[in-house]
């Protein structure tokens, strides 16, 4: 029987991103000061000047648009793919994951699993967890063009559930999160 289950996690704001809203909205409000005075000074640029007012408040806008993310996790049969949206508008694929070739699935906060999951050695890590510090996080290590890799996601009880049944051996599920 197929399996197909999708999840959205919101990605938590952290400091940089509220810093870098700060400073794109104190950037934007400083440039349009700059250019109204620009324009008073020279009434013959009046007209492009307030066009690059209007490109600057946009362009504002769709930065701090972009700090707005979310993850979806599609699970089809035993394919976990992970696309990254951005403000709602822009999507991108970041990573499929086969759960057949996995090394290993558990939780972050699973004690058995503790001493691999603090083995980070040569192991390239994608954060595509909302909150990672979360009490649900897992954990995904496997090889991709022979390169070592690990995936924080925060999957739903379905997604766990589904990758369960494909790789029983090496997804381990947490009690509480069945």
């Amino acid at each position: 029987m197929d399996v197909f289950c999708e999840y959205i996690v919101t990605k938590k704001k952290e400091a940089l991103d509220y810093f870098i809203i700060f400073s794109v909205a104190v950037a934007v409000i400083l440039l349009t000061y700059i250019l109204m005075i620009v324009m008073f000074a020279f009434k013959s640029f009046a007209s492009i000047v307030l066009l690059l007012i209007v490109g600057c408040w946009w362009g504002g806008i769709q930065l701090i648009k972009g700090r707005s993310m979310e993850f979806e996790y599609i699970l089809t049969n035993h394919e976990l793919d992970i696309d990254r949206i951005v403000a709602r508008s822009r999507r991108k694929r970041l990573c499929s994951i086969d759960f057949k070739h996995i090394d290993v699935c558990a939780s972050t906060s699973d004690p058995t699993f503790a001493h691999i999951y603090k083995n980070t050695a040569e192991r390239k890590i994608l954060n595509l967890a909302g909150d990672a510090d979360a009490e649900n996080v897992y954990f995904v290590d496997y090889s991709h063009e022979s390169q070592q890799m690990r995936v924080l996601f925060q999957p739903s009880k379905r997604i766990l559930d589904g990758i369960k049944k494909c790789a029983p051996r090496t997804v381990n599920v947490k009690e509480g999160d069945l």
